[in-house]
C-alpha cells in the first residue's frame, strides 16, 4: 500500500484522495480500529465533507468491519446521521437506524425507520429491510 501511495506523488491532484481512501480501506480490512477511525475522520473532513454518498459509504464500512466496537460505532453514528440529513434517501435512514441499534439506541432507531418508511424508494430490498427491522425492533 505504501509503495502505491508513494507512486501517486507523480499525480499530485489525485494523491490525497488515493492516500486517504487506501488508508481507510487498509485499516478496515486489517481490523485496526484506532487507525481506521483516525484515517476515516481525516477522509471525512478533507474529502467527504457534506457528500451524503461518501459519508454513507464510510459509515457503512465502519458497520461492516467494526460492528461491536463502541469507538468506531460512535464515529460511524455521526457520519451516518450527517449522510442521512444531507442525502435524505431511505437507504441512508436505514443505515443510520442500524448503527443506532448497534449503539443501543433502539427507540431512536425505530423513530428513524418510521421516517424512512415515508420516503420514496425504488429499491424493494431497502423497503423490505425497513419493514423487517421495524417489526423486529418493536417486538
Amino acid at each position: 500500500m505504501k509503495e502505491a501511495q508513494a507512486k501517486m506523488k507523480h499525480f499530485p491532484e489525485k494523491q490525497q484522495l488515493f492516500t486517504l481512501q487506501t488508508n481507510v480501506q487498509y485499516y478496515s480490512e486489517t481490523g485496526e480500529a484506532k487507525s481506521f477511525v483516525k484515517s476515516a475522520k481525516t477522509y471525512v473532513s478533507k474529502i467527504a465533507k457534506n457528500d451524503a454518498t461518501k459519508l454513507y459509504e464510510t459509515a457503512q464500512t465502519a458497520l461492516k468491519y467494526f460492528k461491536g466496537n463502541t469507538m468506531v460505532m460512535s464515529a460511524a453514528e455521526k457520519w451516518s446521521k450527517k449522510a442521512m440529513e444531507n442525502g435524505g434517501q431511505a437507504h441512508q435512514y436505514l443505515n443510520y437506524a442500524l448503527i443506532l441499534d448497534e449503539n443501543k439506541k433502539r427507540a431512536k432507531a425505530i423513530e428513524i425507520l418510521k421516517m424512512a418508511k415515508t420516503l420514496p424508494c425504488d429499491k424493494p430490498e431497502v423497503i423490505g429491510t425497513i419493514d423487517y427491522l421495524l417489526n423486529d425492533y418493536q417486538k
